[in-house]
């Protein structure tokens, strides 16, 4: 009975992978518009810009994000096999796509916090009621992520193993039980924020991106008037 309850509790966590769905598809849209962007504009140039970066950054998350969600879900579906070479895939997840996955949404946030306070020469009366609009979704999104932050280092600090060993080294069917109910919630929440934040550039895509350039460009031209 225990063991068929860690199955039921183990299938909530790679169905919690649903919500990256969305998070690829809008991530995609982003990807698409950005090289629209290009056309329209004959973007040529071969230096090295924030328009590379932004594209090449959305670019990464949209191929981080879909390996992630491929490699979570191998490794959830044969998490209760003794051995199986799709786990030891799947592993790659927590050490590789994961951490790419939460460093570049990191960037996102903070980048949109530039764009929040800052505003760019094309943006319209009109379009400030919508970036005002926006805050809250921000916070919340935020909100979100360090809530399921904080509750994989509770889940660290009680049992003081990565969820890839967890599974051998607790023997209690209790203790596997609230483990992976940790899981399905840091899963959640994390999720949830992140989807929020994409979201948010999905809206508001261009215009996040010309304050961004024209920011960055003010803060060279001042500190070249500086020298």
């Amino acid at each position: 009975m225990n063991f068929k309850l860690l199955h039921i509790l183990n299938a909530n966590v790679y169905l919690t992978n649903i919500l990256t769905i969305p998070i690829i598809i809008l991530t995609y849209l982003i990807t698409r518009d950005i090289k629209e962007w290009k056309r329209k504009d004959k973007y040529n140039e071969t230096t090295w810009t924030l328009n590379h970066f932004y594209e090449y950054l959305w670019n990464a998350y949209f191929w981080i994000v879909l390996v992630a969600f491929i490699l979570s879900n191998l490794y959830h579906l044969n998490m209760f096999t003794k051995y199986s070479i799709w786990k030891q895939i799947g592993k790659l997840d927590g050490q590789v796509s994961a951490p790419l996955t939460f460093l570049i949404m990191v960037l996102l946030i903070i980048m949109y916090y530039v764009y929040l306070h800052n505003t760019n020469s094309k943006q319209t009366k009109e379009d400030e009621p919508l970036k005002q609009a926006t805050i809250p979704i921000y916070r919340l999104g935020i909100f979100f992520i360090v809530i399921g932050g904080i509750s994989y280092l509770v889940k660290k600090t009680i049992y003081k193993y990565n969820y890839y060993d967890a599974m051998n080294v607790l023997n209690k069917a209790k203790d596997q039980a609230l483990w992976t109910s940790g899981h399905i919630f840091f899963h959640y929440t994390c999720y949830t924020g992140g989807l929020l934040i994409v979201l948010l550039y999905y809206i508001d895509n261009k215009n996040i991106y010309r304050t961004l350039k024209e920011n960055m460009y003010s803060h060279k031209s001042n500190a070249s008037s500086k020298e």
